[in-house]
């Protein structure tokens, strides 16, 4: 957990290193609907925007489409998907972080 040494202090290695896949699953949606990876929903967007801006988080409205774009997206997903799964497959967290593999219980 060397890279986020505040979460591992506060939530303690395991809880840490499930919280972080909670938030993967979370900020990438649901991929059958999407466009590929970093594909973004505009309206849901959209929708974050309108709310920072209503209740004053930022003083500005922000239009999704003048900061999010899709134009690079099938670029980006144009790589060996198999290869990426074998290789992380084979990841092995520290034993400090209560896993063998990422995604095993």
């Amino acid at each position: 957990f060397e890279q986020f040494p505040t979460l591992a202090k506060n939530l303690g290695p395991e809880l840490g290193t499930t919280s972080i896949l909670q938030q993967i699953n979370v900020f990438r949606g649901d991929m059958d609907k999407r466009g590929g990876r970093g594909s973004h929903d505009m309206a849901s967007w959209q929708g974050f925007f309108d709310e920072i801006h209503k209740i004053g988080q930022i003083t500005n409205p922000v239009k999704a489409e003048d900061v999010c774009t899709n134009d690079l997206i099938p670029a980006a997903n144009d790589f060996d998907k198999a290869k990426v799964k074998a290789d992380a497959d084979g990841v092995k967290l520290s034993e400090e972080n209560g896993r063998g593999r990422v995604g095993e219980k």
